[in-house]
């Protein structure tokens, strides 16, 4: 049945198109769902989805089958992290467990970026946005990812890594930590 046939997506292939073009985010919202969709699959992040209707189904049920899966290595969690920072679709997929898998395979380069992408996007709803208005909503998930990024350098013990990570990161989220930081690492 035709219907029933598998297709197989290189990440890395998507990730050099992406970048060659300069597609992200700001280009096609339709993008970063489809982005954060196969992010979600490719690092075994099911429910991860954070906003967005439910026309994913397929998805979905492709998703449920943990069990056929094969475990992540470096090269798909690396190549799953740059897609991610590059397309930015924070509107449909945490940063925070991006920055978690990094940080459990080591990729601090990645999770720094997955940070920065967050961060970024960010920071450009927050140019927008009314400046005299307060929802006093909770904190945004590209702080939590960054102190998230800072604290599991802590738990590394890579102490100057946190210490470079809260300095570039003062302002959205390192402030809390940046002492600490300075800290351990002298």
């Amino acid at each position: 049945n035709e219907d029933d046939e598998e297709v197989f997506v290189d990440l890395q292939v998507v990730t050099c198109l992406a970048r060659a073009f300069q597609i992200n985010h700001d280009n096609d919202n339709s993008v970063s769902k489809t982005a954060a969709l196969a992010i979600q699959y490719a690092l075994h992040l099911d429910n991860k989805i954070i906003s967005g209707d439910d026309n994913h189904n397929n998805i979905s049920n492709v998703m449920n089958d943990e069990d056929e899966r094969e475990p992540l290595t470096n090269q798909q969690v690396s190549v799953a992290l740059a897609l991610a920072a590059q397309i930015a679709p924070w509107e449909f997929l945490s940063p925070i467990p991006l920055v978690e898998t990094a940080a459990s395979f080591d990729l601090w380069h990645g999770a720094e970026s997955i940070c920065a992408s967050a961060t970024k996007q960010l920071q450009r709803q927050q140019q927008n946005a009314n400046p005299t208005t307060n929802t006093g909503e909770q904190e945004p998930l590209s702080i939590t990812a960054v102190k998230t990024l800072i604290d599991a350098s802590f738990d590394a013990r890579l102490y100057r890594q946190a210490d470079t990570i809260a300095t570039k990161f003062y302002n959205v989220g390192g402030k809390s930590r940046y002492i600490k930081a300075r800290f351990q690492h002298a």
